[in-house]
């Protein structure tokens, strides 16, 4: 894992493989949640993919209980994620903001649903419960800024008060 890359993106919460060949352990994951303890937001990406322009993007990502995933959906492309560690509720919106269906997501061993698939179109967010969640995103590449839309009804993630808000509502509407 190298914080140094050939794309130019000066961001520390982003980490790009340098390897052709890549297999990671259980520590690997160990030191991305330290490293994400680190940042201001305390969150870490670790992309396996070596430059922005391929194909296939495949990052492991790690997100705090307290962070905000702005509902979004993508233009074009399919998401999958699946789930190494933590619990989260995947909530998937109508265009109004409504809640269409709630996941209750953990690892593969909680018996939860573990893997999720989204296709273009549909709005959707991540409602973390645990102290960490730590899971494999695969999108396809390459990233176009313009190819993700946030759900106007939903808050920017720079007004935190409000999107602490919508997360608290959140949370009531989908109590278990």
């Amino acid at each position: 894992m190298n914080r140094n890359n050939q794309q130019g993106i000066n961001n520390p919460e982003v980490i790009f493989n340098t390897n052709k060949s890549l297999s990671l352990t259980r520590q690997n994951i160990e030191q991305l949640v330290r490293a994400a303890e680190k940042n201001s937001r305390n969150r870490i990406r670790f992309c396996v993919h070596q430059v922005e322009d391929e194909p296939l993007h495949q990052m492991f990502i790690v997100h705090p209980r307290h962070a905000y995933v702005r509902p979004h959906m993508h233009v074009e492309k399919s998401e999958s994620i699946l789930v190494l560690g933590g619990d989260l509720d995947y909530i998937i919106f109508d265009k109004c903001g409504n809640i269409k269906e709630r996941l209750e997501m953990g690892a593969y061993n909680s018996g939860k649903h573990f893997y999720q698939r989204t296709g273009p179109g549909i709005i959707h967010t991540l409602l973390i419960h645990s102290e960490w969640l730590v899971f494999l995103e695969i999108i396809e590449g390459p990233f176009v800024k313009t190819g993700t839309k946030y759900a106007e009804w939903s808050p920017t993630e720079t007004d935190h008060d409000s999107a602490a808000d919508f997360v608290r509502s959140l949370k009531r509407k989908t109590t278990r």
